[in-house]
Parts: structure tokens; C-alpha cells; sequence
């Protein structure tokens, strides 16, 4: 007997994908696990505008007990459908209706966007889609732990292929009151799938040719050939499966209690970690910044290089050696907790959220070093400093720290490409060659034209102040702002980019006049010649123009009386310099902090800058 099935209910995989643990299986996989290993199907809802992720009860808690078993505690899940997205949870059961048992069902709360992260999509559930009981067959949907195998990606990396199964079986006469609902279908042949282990957590259809809807989700399928259980008729193989059954006002009920529980579960797991981390690291405090730094690099040194967090080790050490300073230490303490989240050094937002962090810190630490005491400004939420004194005036500093053009999204990128060629290396080696090298460009400002390198560096070294500072009224306070570089390094390392144009001798070509970006970035007006070294010794040595305008000559800025750049050498040894609106500007306290590094927009210092 042929049953109907609506064609949209054909197409239903889009509103499921594979889940499983999120475990690093080794350089070649990441996070994708290998065949073998069991997973499970999760289903993207949406209700009353809000979106779910659901999966079986018994699948969480399979996931949890061989965490454990490892040794992890609230590891996450994984959907490693390309380009894969993670889900932290924590996935909750709703409370059971006495007398029966706790519904095999588990939700959290999800952003709407994840879905379509993995080219998924929600689906909406409605009151008109509830079936009228009993309903005579149910479509399931899943992806069979036993049907997964392995593919080559786009750059030779290992995927997972994860076919989605569509099981129908006919209904058995249920009223629609239980909890559990089978459905069971004989077969003239046993089917090509022979293992429905996997589909848990997947969604089921009641449908027909013109309607369908949600009934249910898989909690529990098998084939049985000819051989096995019992009363199998004219010796046919059969298909059966179970429902955790569900309707409207069945999942709006229990999303109602997720959406009120939720965030006391994850304060209830957050204070079970912490308590975890306090027994692992009674001395982990004194281990210190630079320590869990080390062990967060550490983590990943097989498997990729996180091009921004490399460079911090020098100023890590420094921001440590600082002790019994409230600051200081309020500052260590976040970095601390940043740098002992799991996988943090693959995460591109986080590894700019410790940037930032590190470079307002750093920053308060070389003034310290200079007997330059700061006070945080309290009356704002943003990085900034306030110094007082009976000889000068008062004087604010607002610190930015700008990252790579491209953010994290960019970081993320330069690491998936240092894992591209660490995979390389490896599989060399793997052939037999006794030597294997790798080259990476690592590029904060994004692509650069060779032709007008230092005009697109300036320009892009502008848009990132720009984007970084804020906007508004402020008191009447004298204000500079403190720009630390150290994700952004300037073209040249020579204190003489503070200058509108400087020499630069190049060996056995000559010497050449190049622009001094920071001087630029300070006080560029439209029109202005963009000086660098040429290509060739017979080129010319002008890129051009520039079309953009300094920031300090910009009104939007005119707050501020100079700009104080933190910039650093190759060791990542800080220095700081600083141009001024002019001369004026500068106090016996700015003196010591800059000494002769400062210039102004007529190149007033410009003989002491070398």
C-alpha cells in the first residue's frame, strides 16, 4: 500500500543535522568526528518567534557520561555539517507530568541565525499543524551514526559525509495521549539502511498528499529482518520506531519552562566549573598571567598558529611582573579567565577581547614604569585614565586598541590557513621527505597594493581610530588619545615616521624619502604626496595622493590635544611616541612619558627623530 507523503516533507533534512560531542579528533578532523564514533540528529525549531535546537533526553546524556569518562565536564556539541558550528548549551529536559516518566526530549535556546550557519533552516511550529489522532503513518527524519563517511574538503582536509534518512511507518491505532507513540511497518525486502542508530533528537511528520506537520521527534528506531522478533508476517523484514510525541501547546509549554530556567542552569554549570578550576588551581593564580598564556598556545601548537595572540608574549611578562596594584590586578584577573576558556586561542572574537584588554593594561603599566601613577576614570565604561597633580593640569588619556582589518573573522581565517599548511607539512613528512617548510604572510592590514602600500596603510590606520573611538560630549578637561599598536605595526621601526617625510637609505640602492605614516595619520589633508621606496632603483618614489584627512585635523576629534601611539619593535619591546596639535600641548608629565619621540604637525621636533 502506497502511503502520501506531502513533497515538502521530502525536502525536511533542512530543518535537522548531525550533532555530536565537541572534542578535538586531531589535526587532520578538528572537531569532526570520525565515522565511527556515535552521534546524533538535533531539529531547529522555531515558537512564538523564538528558536530551539531539540534533540532525544538519552543522546545529551550519553554525550555528558563519556565526557566525563575523559574527564570533561560540560564540554559543548558540535554540529559538524561543513563549515560546522558549535552549540555550548546546556540542552534541558522539562520536568515530568506525574505519573509519567521525564519526557526523552531536551531544548536550548539558540540564535536564529545558527541554523543557516550549516545551510539549515527552522521549522515553524504552529497550532494548525498539530494532527488529528490517530494519524495513520509518520515520515522520520535523521542521520544514522552507520552511514557517515569520510570525504576530502576543499583544501584537502578530512569531512564527514552524513546522509539523511527518511523512515515511514504506519501508526498503531494510538489515541495521541502518551508520551511515546510507535509506529511499525512491514517490508517485502529489508531496507538499504539496515542500522537506524542516530536518528534520535530527529523530527517526524504526520503528513498527507495536501498537509503535514510536526508529530513528534525520533527517540528510538530499528530494522528487524525475517529471522528476528516475533510475528513478523509472510516472513517480510520490518521497520519500527518511537516518537517522544509533541503538538503546540505541548512544545510551547515546555519552551516556556527552558526560556525561565535556562540561565539559572548555566549559572548553576558556570559555578560548578569555577568551583572545578578553584580545586585544579588553589597555586594556578600564582602560576600567573604569562603561565596560562603559555598553556593556552600551548593547546594549540599542533594545530594551528593564532597570528595575533603571538604577539603578546612580551607585554603578558611585563603586565605580570606588576604586584599589588588594583588595576592591575582587576585587569590580570580578566585575562585569566579569557585564557582558561576552553579553545580560546581558536576562537578570533575572544583572542580581540584579550588584545584589547592587554592593551589598555599594558599601556597603564608603562606609565607606571615611568613613576607616572594613572587612576581609572570611573564616571565612563570605556578604557580610560585620568592623571592629577598640583604642578600641571589634569589631563585624560582614552585608550584604543585596534585590531587586524577584518577582526576576528580575519584572525580565524590566517589560522585556518597556518592548519592548511601544517596538514601539508605532515602529510610531506608523511611521504618520506625528511625536511618540510611552510611559508604564512600574516597580514593585520589586510591586502595591501604593492603600488600604494603606504597609502592604503595610513588610510586603513585612520578607519580603524576612527571606529575604535567614541563619540560625544565630554568635559573640559584636556584629553589625548592613546592608540596601542601593537596588532597594527607601522611600516617602518624608526621613531622618524612621526615626521611628514624622513630619509631612508636602503643598502646599495641609495637613499630614498618615504612618509611617515603616524605624522599622517595625525594630519593628513587631501591632496597631500605619499612618498615611499620604489620598486626599482630607476622608479619613481611618489604612490600618489591621499583623499583622507588627519585626526587630529578632523572637528570630529578636536578633543583631543595629540595622539600617543604605543607602537613595538620585532621583540615586541614597547616605545611610545606621540604627535600634539603643537608644542603647548605637551606638560613635564608628557615630557617624561615620551621624551624626545613627539612631534607636531610643523615637524617642530623633527631634527631629534631618528
Amino acid at each position: 500500500m502506497k502511503l502520501p507523503v506531502h513533497n515538502e516533507v521530502m525536502d525536511a533534512c533542512k530543518h535537522a543535522a548531525t550533532i555530536s560531542r565537541f572534542k578535538f579528533y586531531g589535526m587532520d578532523r578538528m572537531f569532526v568526528p570520525r565515522p565511527a564514533v556515535k552521534t546524533a540528529t538535533v531539529t531547529f525549531i522555531e515558537i512564538n518567534c523564538k528558536t530551539y535546537a531539540v534533540t532525544a533526553r538519552h543522546v545529551i546524556e550519553h554525550f555528558q557520561e563519556r565526557a566525563r569518562e575523559e574527564g570533561r565536564e560540560h564540554e559543548g556539541f558540535y554540529c559538524p555539517e561543513s563549515p560546522g558550528v558549535a552549540i555550548e548549551g546546556p540542552f534541558l529536559t522539562p520536568p515530568a507530568d506525574y505519573p509519567k516518566a521525564p519526557p526523552d526530549i531536551a531544548l536550548c535556546p539558540i540564535d536564529r541565525r545558527l541554523p543557516s550557519h550549516i545551510g539549515k533552516e527552522t521549522f515553524v511550529v504552529r497550532p494548525e499543524g498539530d494532527p488529528e489522532w490517530p494519524v495513520s503513518h509518520a515520515v522520520g527524519i535523521g542521520f544514522p551514526t552507520e552511514e557517515k563517511h569520510n570525504v576530502k574538503g576543499e583544501h584537502e582536509n578530512t569531512r564527514i559525509a552524513m546522509p539523511c534518512i527518511h523512515v515511514l511507518a504506519q501508526g498503531v491505532g494510538s489515541d495521541g495521549l502518551g508520551d511515546q507513540v510507535p509506529f511499525y511497518s512491514s517490508l517485502p525486502k529489508p531496507p538499504v539502511v539496515q542500522n537506524l542508530s542516530g536518528m534520535s533528537g530527529g523530527p517526524a511528520f504526520w503528513t498527507d498528499e495536501s498537509n503535514y506537520g510536526l508529530i513528534g521527534f525520533m527517540t528510538e528506531g530499528k530494522v528487524e529482518g525475517p529471522d528476528e522478533g516475533e510475528g513478523t508476517p509472510n516472513g517480510d523484514s520490518r521497520l519500527h520506531f518511537f516518537l517522544q510525541r509533541v503538538d503546540y501547546s505541548i512544545l510551547k509549554s515546555w519552551t516556556e519552562y527552558i526560556d525561565e530556567n535556562w540561565e539559572s542552569k548555566c549559572d548553576e554549570i558556570n559555578a560548578t566549573i569555577n568551583r572545578v578550576r578553584g580545586r585544579q588551581a588553589t597555586n594556578k593564580d600564582a602560576e600567573g598571567l604569562y603561565e596560562a598564556y603559555s598553556d593556552a598556545m600551548a593547546d594549540i601548537a599542533g594545530v594551528a598558529n593564532n597570528p595575533i595572540l603571538e604577539l603578546l608574549g612580551p607585554p603578558v611578562r611585563d603586565i605580570d611582573e606588576v604586584v599589588d596594584d588594583e588595576f592591575v590586578d582587576r585587569k590580570r584577573a580578566q585575562m585569566l579567565r579569557l585564557l582558561r576558556e576552553q579553545n580560546v586561542a581558536l576562537d578570533g572574537e575572544k583572542s580581540e577581547d584579550l588584545v584589547k584588554l592587554l592593551g589598555e593594561t599594558h599601556f597603564y603599566v608603562l606609565c607606571k614604569k615611568e613613576g607616572i601613577e594613572l587612576s581609572q576614570a570611573v564616571d565612563t565604561g570605556h578604557p580610560e585614565f585620568r592623571w592629577c597633580s598640583r604642578d600641571e593640569r589634569p589631563f585624560r588619556l582614552e585608550v584604543i586598541t585596534p585590531s587586524f582589518v577584518g577582526e576576528g573573522s580575519a584572525i580565524e581565517a590566517m589560522m585556518e590557513e597556518s592548519f592548511d599548511k601544517k596538514v601539508a607539512m605532515q602529510e610531506r613528512l608523511a611521504e618520506g621527505h625528511s625536511v618540510a617548510v611552510s611559508q604564512q604572510v600574516i597580514a593585520p592590514y589586510g591586502d595591501l597594493p604593492h603600488e600604494q602600500r603606504v597609502t592604503h596603510l595610513i588610510q586603513r590606520l585612520q578607519e580603524k581610530v576612527r571606529a575604535n573611538v567614541r563619540a560625544g560630549r565630554f568635559d573640559a578637561e584636556q584629553r589625548f588619545l592613546v592608540c596601542n599598536l601593537i596588532a597594527l605595526p607601522p611600516y617602518a621601526n624608526t621613531d622618524s615616521i612621526l615626521r611628514p617625510v624622513y630619509c631612508r637609505h636602503v643598502v646599495d640602492e641609495g637613499i630614498y624619502t618615504v612618509t611617515g605614516e603616524l605624522w599622517m595619520v595625525a594630519f593628513a589633508r587631501p591632496g597631500m604626496l605619499i612618498h615611499s621606496e620604489p620598486e626599482f632603483s630607476w622608479s619613481r618614489g611618489v604612490e600618489g595622493t591621499i583623499q583622507t584627512t588627519g585626526i587630529l585635523v578632523d572637528e570630529t576629534f578636536d578633543r583631543f590635544s595629540g595622539i600617543i601611539f604605543v607602537v613595538y619593535d620585532l621583540q615586541k619591546t614597547a616605545r611610545i611616541l606621540a604627535v600634539f596639535r603643537d608644542e603647548d600641548c605637551m606638560g613635564k608629565t608628557m615630557v617624561t612619558l615620551v621624551s624626545d619621540r613627539w612631534n607636531d604637525e610643523g615637524d617642530s621636533n623633527g631634527w631629534c627623530l631618528k
